[in-house]
C-alpha cells in the first residue's frame, strides 16, 4: 500500500534528533516562555509502518487533521505582533460549565470581568452601553478590579513614548504644578513627580483611584502628590488659576461634555499655563476605514466619542484657547484586535511616519496655551 503524505504544518522547523529519530518523524514549535525567550516545544507525530493496518492509518489521519485545525484556529487567536514574536500554539479547550450555559460568572470572577470568548477579538472591541457618568464610573470600577493591565503592547516602553510626548510639546518645569485628567491608575502622574514640584490626580472612578493611591503609598515623592476622585467636566475642587500644566492621556475620548470639561481646564490654568492632550485620531485608517468594512468595533462605552485635529480646534477656540500645536504619534490598539490586523496596523504606522502620512499613525497630540485675553 502506498505511504500516505505526510501532513505539514506552517512555519515550523524540523527535528532530527532525540526522540525524532525514534518516532521517525517529528516537528518543533517556537513558544514564548514565561521568561520571554523562546523554548522549543516537541511535539511528535506516530510513525508510519508499513504492517500497520489500514484502519489505524485512518485514525491517525484523521487524528492529525484535527489537530492541524486547531493549530491553524489556535494561531490565530494566540499570535501577538509588535513587540513579541508570532507564536504558535496548540492548546486544550475548556471545557463548559452550567455557569458559561446560564451566563453567570464563574466561581472567582466578579460581573462585569467575565473572559471573553477566544472568536470575540475577531468581532473587534465589546461596546458596553453608557449614557451618563455612573455607566462609565462603573465600566471603568471593573477595569480597576483587574488592576488596570497596559492593553496595546510593552507597559514601560509605551509609557517612556507618552512622557517623552509631553516632554516635547509641553515642556515640563521643575516649579509646575500638574493636574492629570483621568489619571486612571496614576502611572503617568507617579512617573512625572521627579520633574515638577506638586502633582494632582483625578478621576471619575473611585476604583483607579484606589489603585493609585496604593501605588503612590511605596512611592519615594508621595508628599508631593495627591489623588482624589473627581469628574474633569466640573474640577469643583481646583481653584482658578492654580495649575500651571494639565494633561489628559486616553481619557479625553470618554468625557460626556467636552465643551464643559475644556472650559474648566482653562478656568484652572494660570496665564501661560498650557494644556496637554494624547488622544486617538478620528481621521485614523482604522477607524475611519477599515474598521467599519470589516464590521469591527473600536468603542469600548457607546457613549465614547473621538475627534479629529479640526474638530479639536474648534472646540479649544470655544474654550479660550488661542494658540495651540499638534502632532500625530503611533498609536496601535493591539489590546483591541487580532494580530493580524495588529500587524496590518505595525505596517501602516511605518509607512505613515516616513511618508508623513497622518491618517496612518493613529494617535494625535495636542498642547494648547492660555494667553493674556487680548482686548
Amino acid at each position: 500500500m502506498r505511504r500516505p503524505d505526510p501532513i505539514l504544518f506552517p512555519r515550523l522547523k524540523p527535528s532530527t534528533c532525540g526522540p525524532a529519530r525514534r518516532c521517525g518523524a517529528a516537528f518543533n514549535v517556537l513558544e514564548l516562555g514565561p521568561d520571554g525567550g523562546f523554548a522549543d516545544r516537541l511535539h511528535r507525530r506516530a510513525r508510519f509502518r508499513t504492517r500497520d493496518n489500514c484502519g489505524a492509518r485512518l485514525r491517525f489521519v484523521d487524528r492529525a487533521s484535527r489537530e492541524l485545525k486547531r493549530s491553524i484556529w489556535n494561531y490565530l487567536i494566540a499570535a501577538r505582533v509588535g513587540s513579541r514574536p508570532v507564536m504558535l500554539m496548540i492548546q486544550k479547550r475548556n471545557p463548559t460549565t452550567s455557569a458559561d450555559l446560564a451566563g453567570r460568572p464563574l466561581r472567582g470572577q466578579t460581573l462585569g470581568t467575565e473572559r471573553r470568548a477566544p472568536w470575540s477579538r475577531f468581532r473587534g472591541v465589546r461596546t458596553t452601553p453608557s449614557c451618563n457618568t455612573t455607566d462609565i464610573r462603573s465600566f471603568f470600577d471593573r477595569c480597576a478590579s483587574t488592576g488596570s493591565p497596559e492593553q496595546h503592547g510593552h507597559p514601560h516602553r509605551l509609557l517612556e513614548y507618552r512622557l517623552e510626548l509631553v516632554r516635547n510639546l509641553a515642556r515640563i518645569r521643575p516649579s509646575d504644578v500638574v493636574l492629570d485628567l483621568g489619571c486612571g491608575n496614576g502611572h503617568h502622574l507617579l512617573a512625572l513627580a521627579p520633574e515638577v514640584a506638586r502633582g494632582i490626580g483625578i478621576d471619575v472612578s473611585p476604583g483607579m483611584i484606589a489603585l493609585a493611591r496604593a501605588r503612590l503609598r511605596n512611592s519615594a515623592w508621595k508628599a508631593n502628590l495627591t489623588f482624589e476622585v473627581g469628574n474633569a467636566e466640573e474640577l469643583n475642587g481646583i481653584a482658578d488659576q492654580s495649575v500651571d500644566l494639565a494633561i489628559c492621556i486616553g481619557a479625553f475620548e470618554h468625557m460626556l461634555d467636552k465643551r464643559a470639561a475644556l472650559a474648566s481646564i482653562y478656568r484652572v490654568l494660570k496665564i501661560g499655563g498650557r494644556f496637554f492632550c494624547l488622544t486617538p485620531d478620528a481621521d485614523y485608517v482604522w477607524y475611519r476605514t477599515i474598521a467599519p468594512m470589516l464590521g469591527f468595533g473600536t468603542k469600548h462605552l457607546s457613549s465614547d466619542r473621538i475627534l479629529n485635529r479640526e474638530e479639536f480646534s474648534v472646540l479649544l477656540d470655544q474654550a479660550g484657547f488661542r494658540r495651540s500645536c499638534s502632532a500625530p504619534w503611533t498609536f496601535i490598539p493591539n489590546g483591541d484586535v487580532p494580530a493580524l490586523v495588529a500587524l496590518l496596523l505595525t505596517m501602516l504606522d511605518v509607512i505613515g511616519r516616513h511618508a508623513r502620512l497622518d491618517s496612518f499613525r493613529g494617535g494625535l497630540s495636542l498642547c494648547a496655551w492660555k494667553d493674556l485675553p487680548s482686548h
